[in-house]
């Protein structure tokens, strides 16, 4: 029988320390283990976010290299062409700048889209310059730039989707004269009513959903190469440089992104804080009722609306009120009065503009040459009026709730 003596001995309490040891060292190995998997998921996790701050920078560079392309053609469309004889005069329209001679032939046309061909020199060049009818089975080649995106009605899911287009919202066209942004269509034809057909173009049809409208807009993709090399891809799928002597796609330098871009107008669209309703004002030189209404009902102070050089002619009716005469003659007693119950009601809702006055041309100078309008408190609460940052800012205004 085994003593407790025995069982103290030394051999036991050896046994005891490694046993102790063991622990500690399993102890330490799991602590430095965590220690390890912590400091290795900390680093996974700070290059992966190096590399998105990396790609983010190039996606970046890539983006300003198309903004800097579409500065240039404005640059270059914008300004003398010392290698032309005479002077030159320019046009803006959404996509083009087109650059005339001093005799009115064209010079070119500077695309303000990406393009194989970045520039025109003849009109009948840029009446031709329509993409393929297929361009939609080809996505190396083209893109849409006026895809829409599409989001569900949350209020309501079982709703049609809400649908939204980047540039041009085809609904604007509609079949019901009233419902359509005056000016305004498309077709799938290339020259309006015949030529080549787009893929793609869905225009509106009676009993048909305006959600299904679709208005593409298709470009070409710009490919760069490692070296920064801008080109564009050829029927084969062959990288071509913007010119012969520019390098080609290799092992060493080949694709690394592809760009689009087009280039808008705005002189072209409505301006909330300045496209109120302009009725025209001139100098009368002629014997005609239009000139005499112009001696007789001249524009007084403040009514900016009647002054000549109104911006781009462009008007809010053309929305508001499609297709309306804003502009008939005295004459026309009942259409002269429903246009200036209609300008005076488009006047509340835009700021710094001031109703009265002569009222779109109706009320005569008074005969003490006091143009000004006799209610001052109008006039300042007009030029106290702040301008509208946004579209959203103009719809959520209390007049425009109200009415």
């Amino acid at each position: 029988m085994l003593s407790l003596r025995s069982l103290q001995g030394p051999g036991n309490k050896l046994r005891r320390r490694r046993a102790v040891a063991l622990v500690i060292v399993l102890s330490m190995l799991a602590l430095i283990l965590v220690l390890m998997t912590a400091l290795l998921s900390a680093t996974r996790v700070d290059f992966n976010s190096t590399v998105a701050q990396v790609e983010g920078a190039k996606a970046r560079l890539h983006a300003d290299s198309v903004i800097n392309l579409a500065i240039g053609q404005i640059q270059k469309g914008t300004h003398q062409d010392t290698a032309s004889s005479g002077r030159e005069i320019w046009a803006s329209q959404p996509g083009m700048i087109r650059q005339y001679k001093q005799d009115g032939t064209l010079l070119r046309g500077l695309k303000l889209y990406s393009d194989s061909t970045m520039v025109a020199k003849t009109d009948a060049e840029i009446a031709a310059d329509t993409p393929q009818a297929d361009w939609d089975k080809h996505p190396t080649r083209y893109v849409d730039m006026n895809e829409p995106v599409v989001r569900m009605n949350t209020t309501n899911p079982t709703d049609e989707p809400r649908v939204f287009f980047p540039i041009i919202d085809p609904r604007a066209y509609s079949q019901t004269a009233t419902r359509s942004v005056e000016g305004f269509t498309y077709s799938k034809f290339a020259n309006g009513v015949s030529g080549q057909a787009l893929n793609g173009v869905v225009a509106p049809a009676n009993g048909g959903k305006e959600a299904d409208q679709r208005l593409p807009m298709p470009v070409e993709w710009l490919y760069m190469l490692k070296d920064g090399t801008l080109g564009f891809l050829d029927p084969t799928g062959k990288f071509v440089g913007a010119s012969a002597s520019e390098a080609t796609a290799t092992a060493d330098n080949p694709m690394v992104a592809r760009v689009a871009f087009w280039t808008d107008d705005e002189s072209t669209k409505i301006n909330i804080n300045t496209a109120g309703e302009g009725t025209p004002w001139y100098t009368p030189r002629l014997y005609h009722e239009r000139d005499g209404e112009w001696a007789r009902f001249q524009p007084m102070s403040y009514e900016y609306q009647r002054y000549p050089g109104h911006p781009a002619t462009v008007c809010m009716s053309t929305v508001l009120l499609p297709g309306q005469d804003m502009n008939p003659l005295n004459s026309d007693t009942a259409a002269a009065k429903t246009a200036r119950t209609f300008k005076e009601a488009i006047y509340d809702l835009m700021p710094k503009i001031l109703p009265g006055g002569s009222k779109a041309g109706s009320v005569l100078v008074p005969a003490g040459r006091d143009f000004t309008p006799t209610d001052f408190k109008e006039v300042q609460k007009a030029l106290a009026e702040r301008l509208f940052p946004s579209v959203d800012e103009f719809l959520l205004n209390s007049s425009v709730q109200d009415g």
